[in-house]
């Protein structure tokens, strides 16, 4: 009767062992998401069944993967999911939804992250997550930064970026700012690409219209094998030690307030006649779709006085003073500036803006052009400047 006993007793253990198995008792894992189609609304290409690589705020969705039954919480760039009921959580689903952010609030290193917590572990995978609005794009911070350099990308609604390709190079390794006005990342060492700069959103993707490290298209000056640098009071400098992560030659205009004419050291400019913009772009394009750009790499603190941009005969010019009233300007390095050229104004840069592209360029685009220091109150006391890849170019 005893052995009887100690039988029934060892086959109940192993059925109880065996049972506690198949439960769901490990970590758990994600192995994709999907749409929820019984309460999303969301209709963009990742809707219904499909596996989705992102997600938007308030979208439904379901978590596919393994031991999810004890799920206890989820969290969504560091925040609690807007649903978790877990009376429906089985052992491979869980039924989710993702909170309104606000992404000024977050935690930076949760950003794009989807984290599931169970009973017996938890698992963060990367999930990134749009704002309600597509993305818009106002610059780079340098578009011709080298290998290694690090490169700000600028505009609006950045977060959540599922793509980013940088003249042909794919980008995996990048930071979104939480403001959602910025996306940070370093070039790779094998980066000699000429390119579009393209990126998207599940919201919408943006292509640029302009090249990316283009040595070529719309280059009106780079002081090296595009020169027409003339005579004038800045010097053509190659000295790298002055205006890093800069491998060819630049202008430098450097001065101080013992001088105060444009005709004094460093206070000038001069760029002989030459095709600034094809026939055919004068006669047929759209001046807002073109914009004057250089890079400049300002060394001393400025807020005062600016630089007058002047076109042909000078009935056109801009003004290039990037700082903001009471507060010195400078740059950490190389910086890409933009001048729309239909914000070239008469009256030294102060009157009545240009409309048509031949009021800048004539009928045949070629016309010399000059940079004119023009001083402030109080003057400028010290002032050093680089500038580089003088170039007019479409920009959509």
């Amino acid at each position: 009767m005893k052995n009887i006993l100690a039988i029934l007793i060892l086959t109940l253990l192993v059925a109880t062992t065996g049972c506690k198995k198949s439960s769901s008792s490990g970590g758990p894992t994600i192995k994709y998401l999907r749409n929820d189609n019984n309460r999303s609304t969301f209709t963009s290409s990742n809707k219904l069944d499909t596996i989705l690589s992102a997600g938007i705020q308030g979208q439904w969705l379901i978590i596919v993967g393994t031991n999810l039954k004890n799920t206890i919480d989820v969290f969504f760039n560091g925040r609690r999911a807007a649903y978790l009921n877990v009376a429906l959580n089985s052992d491979t689903t869980v039924i989710t939804r993702i909170p309104t952010l606000t992404f000024s609030s977050l935690n930076p290193d949760s950003l794009n992250t989807l984290r599931v917590v169970t009973s017996t572990g938890e698992v963060t995978v990367k999930f990134p997550i749009a704002v309600g609005s597509a993305p818009t794009f106002t610059g780079v911070s340098n578009e011709y930064a080298k290998a290694n350099d690090s490169v700000i990308i600028n505009g609006t609604n950045l977060n959540g970026l599922t793509r980013l390709n940088y003249a042909g190079t794919t980008i995996t390794d990048f930071k979104e700012i939480l403001t959602g006005r910025q996306v940070r990342f370093k070039l790779p060492s094998s980066f000699n690409n000429t390119g579009k700069l393209s990126f998207s959103t599940v919201r919408g993707t943006i292509n640029t219209y302009f090249n990316i490290n283009d040595p070529l298209t719309g280059m009106v000056c780079n002081f090296d094998d595009v020169n027409i640098f003339d005579n004038a009071t800045a010097v053509i400098s190659s000295d790298n030690s002055l205006f890093p992560s800069n491998l060819a030659n630049f202008c430098r205009t450097q001065f101080d307030n013992t001088t105060s004419k444009f005709t004094d050291p460093g206070r000038s400019i001069n760029l002989i006649a030459a095709n600034l913009l094809h026939v055919d772009s004068i006669a047929n394009g759209n001046i807002a779709n073109y914009a004057y750009k250089f890079e400049a790499f300002v060394k001393q603190p400025w807020s005062t006085g600016y630089w007058q941009i002047v076109l042909g005969t000078g009935t056109y010019s801009a003004r290039f003073n990037p700082y903001t009233a009471g507060v010195p300007f400078t740059t950490t390095g190389w910086t890409t500036f933009t001048i729309p050229l239909n914000t070239f104004r008469t009256n030294n840069g102060a009157g009545t803006a240009a409309t048509r592209l031949n009021q800048l360029f004539g009928t045949t685009g070629s016309i010399a052009h000059a940079w004119r220091f023009v001083e402030g109150v109080p003057v400028v006391a010290n002032f050093d400047m680089a500038v580089d890849n003088i170039r007019i170019v479409r920009v959509r």
